[in-house]
């Protein structure tokens, strides 16, 4: 299995690198396709907010219309403090700080196991005997088991299913830079 090394100049990545490791080992899942994945979703913001309508949350936006984890269920006793975290398109938004500091959601470890979990290993499961497997689990992140599976019996294309139809290719291209940088770096730590 690929190992993620510290990309040189990519401080909000770095301080993840480890959890992309642990968790990508625990689901045998490549840890540069889960940085890639965080990256289109939130770039590697563990307080991102989606910016439709609040249901994406976390490192891999995992969205509270379709996952009870990411619901948030809160009854402010106290006056709320709050931080300021950033929805993927950089957009500043303010979360209650004890959202950020208490929500599953929002902690990056968490966060990432359960997308690991619930939603990218019951995808590759589902899609094992495709040719097209990684495809589809990558379109599937962002549309679904279903949508993906409806767009393959309409002869669509998987990338069809997904709200941007270069979703797929972003992060195939990132996961690529990840893997060969990654490389680069554990060949030049070795090196010195």
């Amino acid at each position: 299995m690929q190992i993620l090394v510290e990309p040189l100049g990519h401080p909000s990545l770095s301080v993840l690198v480890e959890t992309f490791n642990q968790i990508g080992g625990e689901f045998d899942i490549d840890p540069c396709l889960l940085a890639a994945i965080a990256e289109e979703e939130s770039t590697w913001n563990k307080l991102a907010i989606s910016f439709d309508g609040n249901y994406g949350r976390g490192l891999m936006q995992v969205d509270a219309a379709f996952h009870p984890f990411a619901e948030l269920h809160i009854v402010y006793k106290t006056p709320v403090q709050w931080v300021t975290g950033a929805n993927r398109t950089g957009k500043a938004v303010d979360v209650p700080a004890s959202v950020a500091n208490g929500a599953p959601v929002f902690d990056a470890h968490e966060n990432l196991r359960y997308a690991c979990g619930s939603i990218l290993a019951p995808a590759f499961v589902h899609y094992a005997s495709r040719a097209d497997g990684d495809v589809c689990v990558i379109a599937s992140y962002n549309a679904g088991i279903g949508g993906v599976d409806d767009a393959l019996a309409a002869g669509r294309s998987p990338e069809s299913a997904t709200f941007d139809p270069s979703y797929v290719s972003k992060i195939t291209a990132s996961q690529a830079w990840l893997a060969a940088t990654s490389a680069a770096n554990a060949m030049t730590r070795q090196e010195t």
